[in-house]
């Protein structure tokens, strides 16, 4: 066996050290280098740097209370106010921060200044370090700049030119972070990165510049109306949070009311047989296979997307000159859909200006053989946004019945990346009302314009970037920002994961769950249970006896195994996945969930919230069900064991 080393290499100091010199003086005496393995604050360690980060958080509020008191801490917090909804974590979020990191405690001295001068009483080993950076916690407004990996995100602090473009790491906003999307948080300069706190907004996207969005509101705050506001916002921030959220909830709701969105449907009835209609060849009809849900609600029948191309492309002249042309490419632009059934024909459109022109067409190309009968038109808009406050917005979830690319395409990235091509091809030489109706060929030459289009074309790449993020596949559109001269906003494209997909899982009714359910236990060989994903059963078979009891080991397992059995179709097979992958994914969750159990809530405030933000709702709804019976008394670790669970099979 050979003799364990006790020594390790230092880059500081260049010699080998044993580990207890490395605590105690990392950070103090001795200078770190990012590529240190053993520094805790290393982007590498960025775990070991969390767990440090959390203990630090947690005395932070302890050592308040002994400076101010348990009542006046409370109040100070505002500690009623956090009762588990988004809205009441920002306020107790908002009061810590504020009343951490700016209201003096002492003349001229806060809270860390009189932690610093009773020695850091409480901290330990490298919290003290780390405890230092802590205080330079401010709330301000980042600009993404680009995604680097799942964890770094290079940003720009738009209300400090000085501070550059700095790496932020944080696993939750390099998820779902979009190029040039602007977000308001706080944030903190550590010595290898910076580190979002609490819980960050984004702005909502437009033609008005982040920072032209947040100084406007702030003034009618009454806030400062030029110069810093950073003090200002430790003691507004929720105020401005309010502000530019209800201002931007009006402005969706009158554009979406005002917007064309309805559910239009004319049936036919057939006066000949469904082949007189002559579909099958035609350039502007493409047959594509109905799916299970159409099937099972309107019974047998043969679908098609109906194109805007061939004999329909002349009756363009009927739609609204802004919605001409369509994007161009394969598969479109569409007008609806057609089902075709053996004594009847129905024709739908999410558009009543889409909808009027296909049924002069019905008349023009079928004639006899097509007798309308009826029709239906449903203002979505309205239904999602009521007119009255007190009428509650439609809850209800759209099958959307047509499709930018008809269905049987096999390279759907090749075909987006030949529509996005073909749209911008258009764009550039498009009148732009945010350009004062100039092209943006014509804006690149103008100098005075410059702002404006740099400013619209962060919009542009913040859209491509969400698309690139929801499908997985990278859409690129650097060569316009080089026809514009704009080739310095053209940053490197990055391999993007597909946003999870609910092919995963599935729906089931509640006859059809009881039918496998029953058959699982009828033929318990025959159903599929964990031990068909080994890398999941390897993780689980580490993790229980970690956290759990034999008795809530075995429960966890049968939790697992129903819902992989009853609610997991047949042909499904995950890809390789790894261990840390797996850790991530639960940590991720955990991160959101755990800090509730803190407050001693009810163990279904957290599951709800879990299943609301889980890709598999059907999965864990009913895992959380059976789980809840066995975890009654140790409400943590069920809460834990059910978290990893979570993060394994939501992969």
């Amino acid at each position: 066996m050979g003799k364990i080393d006790k020594f390790r290499e230092c880059p500081a100091v260049g010699r080998r050290i044993k580990p207890v010199e490395c605590g105690q003086n990392r950070g103090k005496n001795y200078a770190c280098p990012p590529e240190c393995p053993h520094c805790p604050w290393a982007v590498a360690n960025y775990d070991d740097f969390l767990d440090i980060e959390g203990e630090i958080d947690t005395k932070t509020i302890g050592f308040f209370i002994d400076v101010v008191g348990k009542d006046s801490s409370r109040e100070k917090l505002r500690v009623d106010s956090t009762d588990g909804s988004e809205e009441g974590e920002l306020i107790f979020q908002s009061a810590c921060y504020r009343e951490f990191f700016h209201r003096e405690l002492e003349p001229g001295k806060l809270l860390y200044d009189l932690w610093r001068e009773a020695g850091w009483k409480g901290l330990t080993r490298d919290e003290p370090f780390l405890a230092g950076f802590k205080t330079k916690v401010r709330p301000t407004l980042l600009e993404v700049r680009r995604v680097i990996d799942d964890l770094q995100v290079e940003c720009a602090d738009l209300l400090d030119e000085s501070a550059g473009v700095f790496v932020v790491c944080d696993r939750g906003m390099a998820k779902g972070a979009l190029q040039f999307q602007c977000l308001m948080g706080w944030v903190a300069a550590y010595p290898f990165f910076s580190r979002m706190h609490g819980s960050a907004y984004t702005l909502p996207p437009g033609d008005e510049p982040g920072l032209d969005l947040v100084r406007r509101h702030v003034r009618a705050l009454g806030g400062p109306k030029n110069g810093l506001i950073s003090d200002w916002l430790f003691e507004n921030f929720y105020e401005l949070h309010g502000h530019i959220m209800e201002e931007c909830q009006k402005s969706m709701k009158a554009m979406f009311r005002n917007t064309d969105f309805k559910e239009c449907v004319a049936v036919y009835r057939l006066t000949a047989r469904p082949g007189d209609l002559m579909l099958d060849g035609r350039e502007d009809f493409e047959p594509t296979d109905p799916n299970e849900e159409s099937l099972k609600k309107h019974g047998n029948h043969k679908a098609y997307v109906w194109l805007r191309t061939g004999q329909s492309q002349r009756w363009e002249s009927e739609l609204p000159e802004a919605l001409r042309g369509g994007l161009g490419g394969p598969g479109l632009p569409i007008w609806g859909n057609m089902r075709v059934f053996p004594k009847r024909v129905e024709i739908t459109a999410l558009s009543e200006n889409h909808f009027r022109p296909m049924q002069k067409m019905v008349e023009a190309f079928f004639g006899d053989i097509l007798v309308f009968e009826k029709e239906s038109v449903s203002d979505l808009a309205k239904q999602t946004w009521p007119e009255h406050e007190n009428e509650a917005p439609a809850q209800r979830r759209l099958a959307v019945s047509t499709s930018l690319v008809p269905e049987g395409i096999e390279d759907v990235g090749e075909v987006m990346q030949e529509i996005f091509h073909s749209h911008y091809k258009k764009f550039l030489d498009d009148r732009i009302p945010a350009l004062d109706n100039m092209t943006p060929r014509e804006a690149a030459g103008r100098p005075e314009m410059r702002d404006r289009l740099v400013n619209l074309m962060k919009g542009h790449l913040q859209t491509m970037d969400g698309h690139s993020k929801k499908d997985g596949l990278i859409y690129d559109i650097g060569w316009v920002l080089d026809e514009l001269g704009l080739g310095e906003m053209n940053v490197p494209a990055r391999a993007v994961s597909a946003a999870p997909s609910e092919d995963w899982w599935e729906e089931v009714g509640e006859e059809e769950f009881a039918d496998r359910l029953q058959s699982g236990i009828a033929d318990p060989e025959g159903c599929r249970t964990i031990e068909d994903f080994p890398p999941i059963a390897e993780y689980f078979d580490k993790l229980a006896p970690v956290l759990l009891n034999s008795k809530e080991q075995d429960s966890l397992i049968l939790l697992v195994n129903c819902a992989i059995g009853v609610l997991l179709p047949e042909d499904v097979v995950p890809g390789p996945i790894e261990e840390a992958e797996m850790i991530r994914a639960a940590e991720t969750v955990s991160e959101q969930i755990i800090p509730k159990v803190a407050t001693d809530l009810e163990l279904t405030v957290p599951i709800d919230r879990l299943i609301a933000i889980s890709v598999q709702p059907a999965i864990l709804s009913f895992a959380a069900t059976l789980f809840i019976s066995f975890t009654k008394t140790n409400k943590l670790a069920g809460l834990i064991s059910l978290l990893h669970a979570a993060g394994c099979l939501q992969l």
